[in-house]
């Protein structure tokens, strides 16, 4: 019986937001303004982000009526890792995917290392942790120059691991839940006794809203999905100074996390359209012209209350997007991770993202809530998100998008 070379990729995005009030800064006219980050390349930023429209809404078309959420970054840094120790024709496909064919490999590497270094303590009141790991089976001997590149540009952590034990995948997870401050607890259920490697990306996003909703304003309200009947959902408001754009197909809102160097998007359809409208205008191109039109806004907000967790296998996707040579175990090309015979490939894609979206709470040092700031007075500009909506969460100094989704049923809690 022959045996191949199993690389299992699995890419495991959680981000749990805490919700809560700190001290924002903005300029005179309401505008987030930062200095520009020296040693970011805003190409990469750019192939992050249009990979990430592309896959999000070939999920989204296959997807319809149901709930799912992505971290673009998190499974384009695990899918660029992969690619750095891809050759010949497999390279080049999985740069094509990543929209990096424009990109040479040592650019590449010198740009996720000032992305990770613009993302580490990027503000005190975010808690951002990226985990990059490649676990390797005793019997190889990945190559001296892939770990080098796994290590130094990716902040990947290079382990050795017994596959053909049992215990294994508790060890593995044991340590992703070490490494993550224990935010996350399990990922993997299982893994194949033939895994030889194994690419794991975890990325640990928790951050307080600058502006807190106020848990006494939470109340019932009615969320209309897709396809079924009108559901009773809890409901926040707050009414304050929001980044607000409204168009003939959608209304959007920012909800800025910290000290706003993080923001949540939320995009609501009209009521006379329809969140597959929105879905067909949702590209890389329309996302910057939008991000630019953004104006401070005093907005009544009304947001549901929800806890996700999105679980999807993403091995089609990407091989409909055009690395469907690394999924194939003869004509896959990885002899840049290890030498073959066996021939290495791709086994497996898997993405996991978990989101908590709540009022939040910020204690005064006294140790009581501070909820003066979510106690405005209502304004005749009122939105209110009772349907379908996509959501993405965004990095407002690089633009990059750290998680984007769609929200076409009312999880819940």
């Amino acid at each position: 019986m022959r045996n191949f070379l199993s690389t299992r990729i699995l890419i495991t995005f959680t981000c749990i937001a805490i919700l809560g009030f700190c001290a924002g800064c903005m300029s005179g006219d309401g505008i987030r303004a930062y200095p520009p980050q020296r040693g970011i390349d805003a190409r990469l930023v750019g192939s992050s982000n249009l990979f990430g429209f592309d896959l999000l809404t070939r999920i989204a078309r296959e997807n319809s009526g149901g709930n799912f959420l992505i971290s673009p970054m998190g499974i384009f840094l695990s899918a660029s890792l992969a690619s750095m120790g891809a050759e010949k024709t497999t390279q080049e496909s999985i740069a094509r995917v990543l929209r990096t064919t424009h990109i040479e490999r040592a650019e590449l590497e010198q740009g996720v290392d000032a992305l990770l270094n613009a993302l580490v303590e990027a503000d005190t009141l975010v808690d951002f942790t990226t985990v990059l790991a490649l676990w390797t089976s005793k019997d190889i001997s990945p190559k001296g120059a892939f770990v080098k590149q796994a290590e130094n540009s990716f902040r990947a952590v290079v382990k050795e691991a017994d596959f053909n034990n049992p215990a294994v995948t508790q060890d593995i997870n044991n340590w992703l839940k070490e490494s993550t401050g224990g935010h996350i607890a399990e990922s993997l259920a299982s893994i194949d006794r033939d895994t030889l490697l194994l690419f794991m990306s975890a990325v640990y996003f928790s951050g307080t809203w600058t502006n807190v909703f106020d848990p006494e304003r939470t109340t019932p309200g009615s969320f209309f999905p897709m396809t079924g009947s009108e559901t009773t959902v809890p409901m926040m408001s707050r009414t304050g100074k929001y980044e607000y754009l409204e168009t003939e197909l959608f209304r959007a809102i920012a909800l800025p996390y910290g000290k706003e160097r993080f923001s949540m998007y939320i995009f609501l359809p009209q009521e006379d359209r329809h969140i597959t409208d929105l879905i067909r205008e949702l590209t890389a191109g329309n996302w910057s012209n939008w991000m630019g039109r953004f104006t401070s806004t005093e907005v009544s907000l009304t947001l549901p209350r929800f806890q996700l967790i999105s679980n999807l296998e993403l091995d089609p996707y990407l091989a409909e997007m055009g690395m469907k040579e690394a999924f194939q175990s003869k004509e896959a090309d990885f002899s840049g991770i290890a030498e073959p015979p066996p021939n290495a490939y791709i086994k497996h894609v898997m993405h996991t993202f978990a989101l908590d979206v709540n009022e939040g709470t910020q204690y005064t040092p006294d140790g009581t809530r501070d909820t003066e700031s979510a106690s405005l007075p209502d304004t005749d500009l009122a939105m209110t998100v009772d349907r379908p909506f996509f959501c993405a969460v965004r990095d407002e100094l690089t633009g990059i998008i750290l998680m984007a989704g769609f929200i076409n049923t009312h999880p819940e809690e």
